[in-house]
């Protein structure tokens, strides 16, 4: 069953809806536009930093709602790079389902530009950087489905759950199914899972190939972080009731 999007924390001041997603880089277009009604917050990246950093903000104050947000590897074949993906399944070490009334909100929203697609999303530990490994992860789902793969969903899925907040996650998507990545991000991680540019860079000169790909994935990082700023602006006004 769905959970009620929460009117108010008991005064006149509606209750916050807090967006969480992995990386800087994710949350940049929303910054930009300086919302007043919406609160931003880093995790880190994977499972470990996003659970703490969840758990942390859902003990503070009652939340409205929460929209877990970021970028995400295409599943399947037909998913392009800068679509729009919305969880109505998350599966990570368990299953777990998007608030009902998030989902019938986001169904609602009809922006021009925008190529939204409902699915299911995978939340993995390490990044997938092989479309082989992407392939045979897909072997995991339905044929039919529509899927993609990242590393926090599940973490801030089974937190709401837990806490009794509904979530919802949305994922842009910034490499297919049948690409590989630029480098391997996993040997490019500090001991805290996060991304280190120093070792990125370090990488990419022993890789020169790399550093075309890697412009171009930021490219893609920036144009993905604005079409998932315009959906959270669009989609907000749905959940106020």
């Amino acid at each position: 069953m769905g959970t009620s999007l929460p009117e108010s924390t008991g005064g006149t001041e509606p209750s916050p809806v807090v967006v969480f997603a992995a990386l800087s880089e994710e949350l940049a277009s929303l910054r930009r536009r300086s919302r007043s009604d919406l609160e931003l917050i880093r995790t880190g990246v994977g499972i470990t930093n996003a659970d703490r950093t969840v758990r942390w903000r859902l003990q503070q104050a009652k939340l409205r709602a929460v929209l877990g947000i970021g970028f995400a590897g295409g599943l399947s074949p037909s998913l392009q790079v800068g679509d729009l993906v919305v969880a109505r399944q998350i599966r990570g070490s368990s299953i777990s389902e998007s608030s009902r009334e998030l989902l019938h909100a986001a169904e609602s929203v009809h922006a021009d530009g925008l190529a939204v697609h409902f699915g299911i999303a995978t939340t993995v530990s390490d990044f997938i950087c092989e479309s082989r490994s992407k392939h045979d992860l897909a072997k995991t789902l339905g044929n039919e489905e529509i899927a993609w793969v990242d590393m926090e969903s599940a973490a801030v899925a089974h937190a709401c759950s837990e806490y009794g907040v509904p979530f919802l996650i949305v994922r842009c998507i910034s490499d297919r199914f049948d690409e590989d990545l630029p480098l391997d991000f996993n040997r490019c991680r500090n001991t805290d899972g996060n991304i280190s540019p120093a070792k990125v860079a370090w990488a990419a000169l022993l890789h020169p190939r790399a550093f075309g790909r890697l412009r171009d994935l930021q490219k893609r990082s920036q144009a993905c972080a604005e079409k998932l700023a315009q959906f959270v602006e669009e989609l907000i006004p749905y959940t106020r009731g």
